[in-house]
């Protein structure tokens, strides 16, 4: 069974029967035996959902999504891979300089879903400005035309409150094209739920909270 961001739910991609929550247990503690056909997977240090290469199973290591690397909420994919290849057919279609394959049903087939860990950061920021304004005033007094320009010194204090500052915990990920895709429809967020993953790739974070938290705080800061 995989999750359909279109119907909502888990369904069975061969028979096409739906609201199966059931998770099948490995019967095997080797990690990288697939519990359904003993084929080798290949599992990366970090990944925490993948899929078989012989049999298509897609497979969720329990370890890597619970106790200490739990995500407490995550935002389900809304668009499953056949509605993202029709969109970017919509979108790419007219474009003369796209390479020739790039709309190819093969490339569009090597498309992968991945859920990627973030950590959020919310800060409240006091902040101290001081600057230089100026006020022109300008009027006529018989044929003559006067201008008087005033200085001011301005300072100002103010109190910025920032919510859910979002930094992936991926070394996998490059961080400026992180960046660029963020913030999420945080709307979107629910309660974490292991069936989201089936159906797509995943990895816990890797990245404790502590070492990436410098690039909240230059967001933060280049916003202030």
């Amino acid at each position: 069974m995989i999750y359909s961001p279109e119907r909502h739910g888990m369904y069975c991609p061969f028979c096409e029967s739906e609201g199966s929550d059931e998770r099948a247990e490995g019967q095997t503690d080797v990690l990288t035996l697939c519990p359904n056909c003993g084929g080798e997977v290949q599992v990366q240090e970090h990944t925490s959902a993948t899929q078989c290469s012989y049999c298509d199973s897609y497979l969720i290591f329990n370890e890597r999504v619970e106790g200490q690397y739990t995500p407490q909420m995550m935002i389900p994919f809304q668009m499953g891979k056949e509605t993202c290849k029709k969109s970017l057919r919509e979108k790419f279609r007219k474009c003369r300089f796209a390479p020739t394959d790039f709309l190819s049903e093969v490339r569009l087939n090597s498309m992968q879903g991945i859920y990627v860990p973030y950590w959020f950061y919310s800060y409240a920021a006091d902040c101290q400005f001081q600057g230089e304004g100026s006020k022109i005033r300008v009027w006529r007094s018989g044929d003559k035309e006067y201008t008087e320009t005033s200085i001011y010194a301005i300072q100002r204090s103010m109190d910025i409150s920032f919510e859910k500052i979002p930094v992936d915990a991926s070394i996998q990920m490059p961080d400026d094209v992180m960046d660029l895709i963020a913030p999420f429809q945080y709307g979107q967020m629910t309660d974490f739920k292991p069936q989201f993953l089936s159906g797509f790739y995943g990895e816990k974070y890797n990245m404790p909270s502590g070492e990436v938290e410098n690039r909240a705080r230059a967001l933060m800061k280049a916003d202030a």
